[in-house]
């Protein structure tokens, strides 16, 4: 293989940073599901203390699972437009579904349980 030819190996940017955006909002949807199983749980305590008041939490938490979620779905399958979807792709859909899945279900209203602004009290 002379030094002008290519390897055939390719890399798809547009994966890897959906990848961290889908890991992202999955992080998020899994939180707000943690909360809907058990509120008082010592995961949803950890993240909520961590995270601090306000936007981390409720409508600010499923907004942004579901924008980090869209955006990771739409840059995998755009990543995958000049060839085969490779593996990082179909983990960045993977992530970017189950990130969508939380906001997507209490949208419809299938999901019915907030999360507070305090947890702790009460």
């Amino acid at each position: 293989m002379g030094i002008y030819q290519s390897s055939g190996k390719t890399r798809n940017p547009l994966a890897g940073i959906a990848m961290v955006v889908g890991v992202a909002g999955a992080f998020a949807s899994v939180v707000l599901w943690a909360y809907q199983v058990d509120p008082r749980g010592a995961f949803v305590r950890t993240v909520a203390s961590r995270l601090g008041p306000g936007i981390a939490l409720g409508d600010g938490l499923m907004l942004v699972a579901a924008i980090c979620g869209a955006v990771a779905v739409t840059l995998a399958i755009t990543g995958s437009f000049g060839g085969s979807m490779g593996g990082s792709s179909v983990l960045a859909v993977a992530l970017g579904v189950i990130a969508l899945s939380y906001p997507v279900l209490s949208w419809f209203q299938l999901v019915s349980r907030p999360i507070v602004h305090r947890l702790g009290s009460g």
